[in-house]
């Protein structure tokens, strides 16, 4: 198979037809060792993973605190800063008027295959500059249950799939489970849950 990102066109060379991405498509072997499979071809990842690097995905899909308590009609506007290794840190979204949400917050990077250790940090902020309070100081919510810390500082290990707290060691989770962690109660604290795959 032939396939052209630009126009998603996909050339099946022994049929001599032409598909398209998200169409599904069957193949059957010969009468010997006759077996069927069904595939679809998707959009190719921005990021293209070689032998000496490979994706690492970091989804924050749950964020909970009251950063506005004063004002019970004023809900929080979430947002966070998630970094991988030693790129730049990626500001996502803003998600207002709301203590809990559902984000799906999405940073990938390509990490080194050899590289045993990856650090990992997020950080979740409520915004509070506007066009009126550009001076105001954003409030990070805490989400480190390690006293004085508000940020998660994580180590993912790629042999054994381990997330540990980078300081202390704790094993918060492993790769590609929901990884639940709440903040201490030093003052702003909430709870976030993210995979990392």
């Amino acid at each position: 198979l032939l396939y052209d990102t630009r126009t998603g066109n996909i050339w099946d060379e022994y049929n001599d037809k032409n598909h398209f991405k998200g169409e599904e498509l069957r193949r059957t072997g010969d009468e010997k060792k006759k077996a069927t499979i069904k595939f679809k071809v998707n959009d190719l990842k921005s990021v293209t993973p070689s032998p000496k690097r490979k994706n690492l995905t970091v989804n924050i899909s749950k964020v909970k605190g009251d950063l506005d308590s004063p004002n019970p009609l004023n809900g929080s506007d979430f947002f966070s800063f998630i970094s991988i290794g030693e790129f730049k840190k990626v500001e996502t979204n803003k998600y207002y008027n709301q203590d809990e949400i559902n984000p799906n917050w999405n940073v990938t990077e390509l990490v080194e295959n050899d590289l045993k250790n990856v650090s990992i940090s997020i950080e979740v902020f409520d915004n509070d500059k506007n066009e009126w309070f550009t001076d105001d100081i954003d409030d990070e919510l805490n989400i480190n249950p390690n006293h004085g810390m508000n940020k998660l500082n994580l180590t993912y290990n790629q042999i054994t799939g381990e997330i540990r707290d980078e300081i202390t060691g704790q094993i918060y989770g492993e790769q590609g489970e929901v990884v639940k962690v709440k903040g201490s109660d030093d003052g702003n604290a909430g709870e976030i849950e993210f995979v990392i795959n």
